[in-house]
């Protein structure tokens, strides 16, 4: 046996020996007969939570006390064993039903321990103690029924008392010492509750109901009580009020020899702790699925939170796809200016704001004279390029929030000028090609052939739209017409369409 377990057992020897000596002490055993017994609680706490050491150490106080004290024979030392077996078992039920022990977790978790612990516990040792005691005192099996009940309401009422106390222990610092002035207040509560029902017990008020009727005033403080403080001070507040309410009993009277009086307030404050413990392990339930459900509340306003923002995220990211896909669908890959694809929404809508105000829109188709003699002889990368800075060029002349530029295939451009009659329109054109004449297109450094300079030039077709419906088609045709002539004249040159304008 090691030093710890050695230690546990002497510990719970002591305590287990006090509380036997304590019920004689302060009135619990009346004419030879046992009202309370307080070491129920202490032996199924000790094995409880001790195991093995509590369960030699609970049978150990047992039994020197019936041999040194009482001077009963080596036959009765079977009732201490009994007794400490009987707990054991009780114990091991209990957690079958109840495995994480704590008995404040619900009301299921309190009527296990108080049916199926501390009730178990206290009728199996009053059947089995009762057994023994007729067999070794030839007592009449007629008495058997009465011995049983008494027994076991004297363990039930020291089991419930106190249990409850030396199971939340661990809480007591924590609940009580720290929080002093709650205890302070609760524990006086009490105290004022058993003084009231002193007076009224004093003053023969209710004597016509029965003399210990006043008792009853108890429920509404049990409940109070019960609803009110934690764990642990409601249990001391519990043992406190029940200590002093049976000491009351003895010290005030009322006991006759068959115990009658006393009886009968053991039996009322054992249903009062009972509903007042299963009353409070409801309310700490309620406080714990309370506390659950804010938690899981924001946890799932979290969860809510993170979904929202993982989902916002996927919108802009799907927006920012479709943004994407929309300016892929409407740019020219090559030069980024807009795809032919995208030209026909922009002439219908500049030729429909022409209508509504009444303002001229032009429409200018140009082509790069002989770019296919350029892709040949310089390479396609070359022709690319000459592409792109052509590109540059138109973006660098046109107005930026009014006109646009259209690669419209190949080596064909279109340009788009609202608010632009053809006279401008053709002024903006000449510049346009005057500057790509003169501008020095670079040539690709692949090429096999690389001239000093090279020049390209553009022809150009111009046509005033005319502002009625269902003009885009023949507008572009007209524009094409247009710049076929300035091909046919010689390229390098700009050339205006007839195409009459309607108004």
């Amino acid at each position: 046996m090691s030093n710890n377990s050695f230690l546990q057992i002497s510990y719970i020897f002591a305590v287990t020996l006090v509380a036997i000596l304590s019920a004689y002490e302060v009135g619990y055993i009346v004419n030879n007969v046992v009202t309370i017994w307080p070491a129920t609680a202490v032996i199924y706490w000790a094995i409880r939570h001790f195991g093995l050491s509590g369960f030699i150490g609970t049978a150990l106080a047992g039994c020197i006390h019936s041999y040194a004290w009482l001077n009963f024979p080596l036959f009765n030392l079977l009732i201490p064993l009994s007794s400490s077996l009987c707990a054991w078992g009780a114990v091991i039920l209990e957690r079958h039903f109840n495995p994480r022990g704590y008995i404040f977790d619900g009301s299921h978790n309190m009527l296990i321990f108080l049916t199926v612990g501390i009730g178990g516990f206290s009728l199996s040792s009053a059947i089995i103690g009762n057994i023994l005691i007729s067999v070794q005192f030839a007592v009449p099996w007629s008495a058997y029924g009465i011995g049983v009940w008494n027994w076991f309401l004297a363990d039930y009422t020291g089991g419930i008392m106190l249990a409850p106390l030396l199971l939340v222990l661990p809480l007591f610092y924590k609940q009580v010492i720290t929080e002093w002035r709650i205890s302070l207040v609760e524990i006086t509560l009490s105290f004022l509750l058993l003084a009231l029902i002193t007076l009224v017990f004093l003053s023969g008020i209710m004597k016509n109901y029965g003399t210990f009727s006043p008792m009853f005033l108890g429920l509404p403080g049990a409940i109070f009580m019960s609803t009110r403080g934690a764990s642990a001070r409601v249990c001391l507040c519990f043992f406190l009020f029940t200590v002093a309410a049976l000491m009351m009993t003895v010290t005030l009277g009322g006991n006759t020899e068959d115990n009658v009086g006393l009886r009968t307030v053991q039996l009322y404050l054992t249903i009062v702790l009972v509903c007042g413990l299963i009353l409070h392990s409801v309310r700490v339930e309620r406080g714990k699925l309370i506390n659950k459900l804010a938690d899981e509340r924001r946890q799932l306003e979290i969860r809510v939170k993170e979904r929202t923002a993982e989902l916002s995220r996927e919108v802009s990211e799907k927006k920012e796809i479709a943004l994407k896909m929309e300016a892929l669908a409407r740019i020219d890959p090559l030069t980024k200016l807009y795809n032919r694809r995208y030209f026909a929404e922009l002439a219908a809508r500049d030729l429909i704001r022409g209508q509504r105000n009444n303002e001229p829109v032009s429409l200018c188709m140009l082509d790069i004279d002989y770019f296919k003699t350029i892709n040949d002889t310089y390479g396609h990368p070359t022709g690319d390029s000459v592409l792109v800075e052509l590109a540059q060029i138109l973006l660098r002349e046109i107005r930026h929030e009014i006109d646009s530029v259209v690669r419209l295939g190949g080596e064909e451009f279109a340009i788009l000028m609202p608010q632009t009659p053809l006279k401008v329109a053709k002024e903006v054109c000449e510049r346009i090609r005057h500057k790509v004449a003169s501008h020095n297109f670079k040539v690709d450094e692949g090429a096999k052939i690389k001239p000093k300079r090279l020049l390209v030039t553009i022809s150009i077709g111009i046509i005033e739209c005319p502002l009625i419906e269902d003009t885009i088609d023949s507008s572009i045709s007209a524009a094409d017409k247009a710049l076929y002539q300035a091909k046919h004249e010689g390229r390098n040159c700009v050339i205006c369409g007839e195409l009459p304008r309607v108004i």
